[in-house]
């Protein structure tokens, strides 16, 4: 795949492993995909604030969200999350609607990645 000119500040979020523990390669569910990709992220609150948050599946941007807010990540049941909860971070947003937003879905991103990095969390620009 060709890159693509990138005119916005992305969260590239890594949801590879629950993408394929829900099966959503077979069967797409937009509100799983949300939830999975949400959070529970070790982010920096300063360098998301004004950022499009990108559900990226190996290498490939599947959707683009624009965020509404950031806060402590939160169980379902409202409790702190037991993932190591200190410096965790989720958001709430809706799916970018944007013709803009809407050109980086399907797109890309792999040479955005340095090779070999651990975190599922990189910044654009860095």
């Amino acid at each position: 795949m060709e890159e693509f000119e990138i005119l916005d500040p992305l969260l590239l979020i890594k949801v590879d492993r629950l993408w394929n523990e829900y099966d959503l390669s077979r069967d797409l569910d937009a509100h799983i995909l949300y939830e999975i990709t949400r959070g529970f992220w070790k982010v920096s609150l300063k360098r998301v604030t004004g950022r499009l948050v990108c559900a990226v599946v190996g290498g490939i941007i599947r959707e683009i969200y624009v965020p509404k807010e950031w806060h402590p990540a939160i169980e379902a049941d409202g409790s702190r999350s037991a993932l190591n909860p200190e410096g965790r971070y989720q958001f709430s947003g809706t799916p970018a609607v944007s013709a803009q937003h809407r050109s980086y879905v399907h797109r890309s991103v792999k040479h955005l990645y340095k090779p070999g990095a651990q975190s599922p969390v990189t910044y654009w620009p860095k």
